[in-house]
C-alpha cells in the first residue's frame, strides 16, 4: 500500500491534520484534513459507520493535495 504525503496548506504553508466530527445523531462522522496553523478545512466526507479506513484516508489526502490550476492565460490571484 502506498502512503501519500500531505502537501502544506495552500493558504499559509502550515501542516495538515486529519479531523473527525461526529454527526449530531451519532450514527456516523464527517472526516476532513484541516490546517493546524490557519484552520483551513479541506472537503468533508461523511462516513455512515464513522470508521476511518485506508481508502477514505487516501481520498481525503488526494482532496487536500489537489491544487487549483488556472487555465492558461488566466492569472491566479
Amino acid at each position: 500500500m502506498t502512503t501519500q504525503t500531505l502537501k502544506p496548506c495552500p493558504f499559509c504553508g502550515g501542516i495538515g491534520n486529519m479531523s473527525r466530527e461526529d454527526d449530531t445523531h451519532e450514527f456516523g462522522a464527517f472526516f476532513s484534513i484541516d490546517c493546524l496553523e490557519c484552520g483551513c478545512q479541506g472537503q468533508q466526507i461523511y462516513k455512515a459507520d464513522g470508521i476511518l479506513c485506508a481508502p477514505l484516508l487516501t481520498e481525503l489526502t488526494t482532496l487536500w493535495n489537489t491544487r487549483h490550476t488556472p487555465p492558461e492565460g488566466e492569472k491566479d490571484e
